[in-house]
């Protein structure tokens, strides 16, 4: 869980399944949906650059 300050909380889980690594946030407004999955997307797309890792995420 992540607490971003003045907007409220979030969090995410992720979930390793072969060669996909899924992701589900969760926050408790729009808004903070919106910051969860840009940070988390984009610290991702970092750590994975060398492998090209690229997070798409889609509302369900």
């Amino acid at each position: 869980m992540a607490n971003f300050t003045g907007s409220g909380v979030g969090s995410c889980l992720l979930v390793n399944d072969s060669d996909v690594l899924a992701l589900r946030a969760e926050a408790e407004n729009a808004e903070v949906l919106d910051r969860v999955q840009d940070v988390l997307g984009r610290h991702l797309e970092r750590f994975g650059q060398r492998d090209e890792l690229k997070v798409n995420w889609s509302n369900d």
